[in-house]
């Protein structure tokens, strides 16, 4: 069996920029195959061998992209999926008000809630927002305050999977409320009372 001169080989493992380990193991296969190699065979391994890395390298880097486009698509479509189920939710339990979305583009919020009384008269407006995220985030209680003033409306609620630290239910933060999802409805019930009462008595006021 032929083998490449101990020169050879020491040139081709100490001054080459490829990887030893990978050069070594395809300089013995070579070999043990009864090859003679020269320099130029070596540089060509080597560069062979950095090509195949480059391109490892650069799927790699498509896939962890693709990845993470996958992640943000995914959590899209999560708050997409939460908006609609609690409109859903408004409209099965308060039917006789009126729930409307937010349109994609406009102020902030998710769903207009315009609370009628059994005369179906307007009595007052609740904003909601849904947020289907992994960590609660306070500038959401200054923005919902702005859109409240755009929507004209008297309440502004955030559904939200993870509340303020201290909050396990909900709780009113900035005049702003806060619940998660099981306590939305129950929360609605006694805060759309409390417009209608307020209503019915500006009304009894004015005569």
């Amino acid at each position: 069996m032929r083998r490449a001169s101990a020169k050879r080989v020491k040139w081709g493992i100490s001054d080459h920029r490829g990887s030893p380990a990978r050069f070594l193991a395809d300089f013995r296969h070579t070999a043990l195959n009864g090859a003679d190699l020269t320099e130029a065979q070596i540089c060509g391994y080597f560069a062979k061998v950095s090509e195949k890395e480059a391109q490892i390298t650069g799927t790699q880097r498509q896939i962890e992209e693709l990845r993470r486009k996958a992640d943000q698509g995914s959590q899209q479509l999560q708050g997409e999926a939460f908006e609609l189920e609690l409109e859903a939710l408004l409209r099965n339990r308060f039917s006789g008000d009126i729930i409307e979305p937010v349109p994609r583009g406009e102020f902030g919020g998710d769903v207009i809630h315009r609370v009628r009384n059994h005369v179906a008269q307007i009595c007052g407006t609740m904003l909601w927002e849904a947020k289907s995220t992994k960590a609660w985030n306070n500038r959401w209680l200054e923005k919902l305050r702005a859109d409240q003033r755009s929507t004209n409306a008297e309440i502004g609620l955030i559904v939200s999977n993870v509340l303020p630290a201290g909050v396990e239910t909900f709780d009113r933060i900035d005049n702003v409320w806060v619940t998660k999802k099981r306590f939305a409805i129950p929360l609605a019930i006694a805060l759309r009372q409390s417009l209608i009462q307020v209503s019915n008595s500006r009304q009894a006021a004015t005569g």
